[in-house]
């Protein structure tokens, strides 16, 4: 078992990461193993999340059960179709993030800097599974912001929520190491990741990371260790051609499986991107076609659960 988190000594909200390292060519800094960036964090300084310090040559988060956002929700919103529909979740995220997607709906949380963390509600894990229970959820879902900057509240929060009998959900980018992916997936049920792209433009145009290649492989790893895995494609116009998305497609067929969810959501011009069009309802059900033809069986077009609640 991975050893229990330590406060600093100059916060004690600040919790010691489980999975760091030195770095052998910086003497004074050690690497963040939590997410692909795999920042070299040098002492007084942050890693690209803003939620990653080292004080004193050792890395601490400072939102270790920091809440920027919570709520209950059906976990069809996340969104879950197909694992035990018809349940709530407890739905928890903090503040940061390790991409930068500039139609984030969440951006006020996800790219706020948590050097200094506001004023804003701690919930430990002990509180967090009451909570849930007290509210009817079956399970709990970390989402909002980004979960790969947040894997040791995670993986405490995790373990108290399957002794209880709570199921956890990881709504996530991908942007988790294998080392976090071993670490978390013996206490994961559902990895619900998104699948941008299989090329590299999107992600470094518009999420300012160089590629996904580590992000496929993480959606592969937590598979092969159990979870439950839908994929999430925001179909964009000038970004999902037919051959792409077909390529996709085959990509889940012959890696996950045919049974492997895939949900395909309409981009809406947001925040930072108000230059690229709305995708038309006719684009979402082509791609549901093209990931019939491949051989995909379960499906979700658009706002699928809005419409079946009207």
């Amino acid at each position: 078992m991975a050893a229990p988190p330590t406060a600093s000594a100059d916060d004690p909200t600040a919790v010691s990461l489980r999975l760091q390292a030195p770095d052998a060519a910086l003497p004074d800094a050690q690497r963040c193993l939590m997410c692909l960036r795999r920042c070299s964090i040098a002492t007084g300084q942050a890693g690209y999340c803003h939620s990653v310090v080292n004080r004193d040559g050792r890395l601490y988060s400072t939102i270790y059960g920091l809440l920027g956002e919570y709520g209950i929700d059906p976990i069809e919103k996340k969104p879950v179709r197909w694992y035990q529909p018809g349940t709530r979740v407890l739905s928890l995220g903090s503040l940061g993030c390790n991409l930068r997607c500039g139609w984030c709906q969440n951006w006020e949380i996800a790219f706020a800097d948590a050097r200094t963390p506001p004023t804003a509600p701690r919930m430990l894990p002990g509180r967090v599974v009451a909570y849930a229970q007290q509210h009817g959820c079956a399970g709990i879902a970390w989402t909002f912001n980004e979960p790969s900057i947040w894997v040791d509240y995670i993986y405490d929060c995790a373990q108290a929520a399957r002794a209880a009998g709570l199921y956890t959900v990881l709504v996530t980018n991908g942007m988790f190491t294998p080392e976090s992916i071993d670490l978390l997936a013996p206490w994961i049920d559902v990895y619900r990741a998104d699948f941008k792209s299989l090329d590299d433009r999107l992600y470094r145009e518009h999420t300012h990371v160089a590629g996904a290649d580590g992000i496929r492989d993480g959606i592969v790893r937590m598979a092969r260790h159990g979870a439950h895995v839908e994929l999430v494609t925001v179909v964009m116009p000038g970004y999902h051609d037919d051959e792409h998305l077909a390529r996709m497609a085959r990509w889940i067929v012959e890696t996950l499986g045919p049974a492997t969810p895939w949900h395909l959501s309409r981009f809406v011009p947001y925040a930072h991107v108000t230059d690229i069009a709305a995708t038309p309802d006719a684009s979402i059900a082509a791609a549901a076609r093209i990931g019939r033809a491949a051989g995909l069986r379960r499906i979700a077009e658009g706002d699928w659960y809005e419409q079946d609640h009207a």
